[in-house]
């Protein structure tokens, strides 16, 4: 695989890095600060650690659903594919804009 085409695979596989964490950082945010919460009222004296635990139990499922997207590996990386970014609230025909075209094979005759 030529640098150059590497390259365009790292940069679309960036971007949907990026869209995934944009999408995802409010339930992340959010799992995060119940934990923190929790992890705080863990030093009150009238607190059992049941009842902390039972506050962390679905910030951590939220996060692990999290874990498992990030573990596939799966960004939509195909070859010959133009490098796009996604507007999720666009309207359908205006999803996708290219960023970088993809080559386009060399005809003989082309220089």
């Amino acid at each position: 695989m030529a640098p150059e085409t590497h390259t365009r695979y790292r940069v679309q596989k960036l971007i949907r890095m990026g869209e995934w964490l944009e999408r995802n950082a409010p339930a992340m945010v959010t799992a995060f600060d119940a934990m923190d919460a929790a992890h705080d009222f863990l030093g009150d004296e009238n607190c059992s650690c049941d009842d902390a635990y039972c506050m962390m139990v679905s910030p951590i499922r939220s996060l692990m659903a999290c874990m498992m997207e990030l573990r596939r590996d799966e960004w939509d990386v195909e070859r010959g594919k133009d490098v796009t970014l996604y507007h999720q609230f666009a309207s359908k025909d205006k999803k996708y804009e290219v960023v970088i075209e993809a080559p386009k094979p060399q005809i003989d005759g082309d220089s």
